[in-house]
């Protein structure tokens, strides 16, 4: 018998149990401030906030069976500004803070929540928002070497890095906003 039909229902259906969970949705919009308007705000702030909020409520119940973990997919945004992407910075700011928030409230209960602060990730996120600027072939060339690393991330490192925060392997750690850059926070 189904549980419920909401995700974290249908996984516990499935699997039996939920061990970790990884918001990770997102979207980006590169517009000055001046240049933002209300449905984007709207938009960004639904997108990159309040879908954390509602699957963090959602999965608790679950989290709280196991012990399990969170995974909140901020950004580098969120711990360092970014030109032209105010809104953007400021919800990825949000979400490192309610990441940290859920981290103490429940901490007692065994459950970790972590933030994961990616840079620049070659995805069709980042080609989308490189369509966006003025001279997006400059932007991409110069993205590559902008950080130490003198690349992009892969895909496949992050989800490595999510991993990690969701495992034993990282079982004392909750409450933490961990870049995964290439060293772009760092200088």
């Amino acid at each position: 018998m189904l549980r419920a039909t909401s995700p974290v229902g249908l996984a516990e259906d499935r699997f039996g149990r939920l061990d970790a969970v990884v918001a990770n949705a997102g979207v980006n919009l590169a517009r000055s401030i001046d240049d933002t308007g209300d449905e984007d705000i709207e938009w960004l702030f639904s997108v990159n906030v309040r879908a954390v909020i509602y699957l963090a409520q959602a999965a608790h119940g679950a989290l709280a069976r196991t012990t399990g973990s969170l995974v909140v997919m901020a950004s580098k945004t969120g711990l360092v500004a970014r030109r032209d992407s105010p809104i953007y910075c400021a919800t990825k700011g949000a979400a490192i803070q309610l990441a940290r928030a859920i981290a103490l409230d429940w901490a007692p209960e065994g459950i970790r929540v972590n933030a994961m602060c990616p840079g620049i990730v070659d995805t069709p996120m980042l080609e989308s928002f490189f369509d966006q600027l003025p001279d997006s072939e400059r932007a991409r060339a110069e993205s590559a070497t902008a950080r130490p690393l003198g690349r992009l991330a892969r895909p496949e490192e992050c989800g490595a890095a999510a991993l990690f925060l969701a495992s034993a392997g990282a079982s004392f750690i909750t409450g933490l906003a961990l870049p995964v850059d290439g060293g772009f926070t760092a200088e």
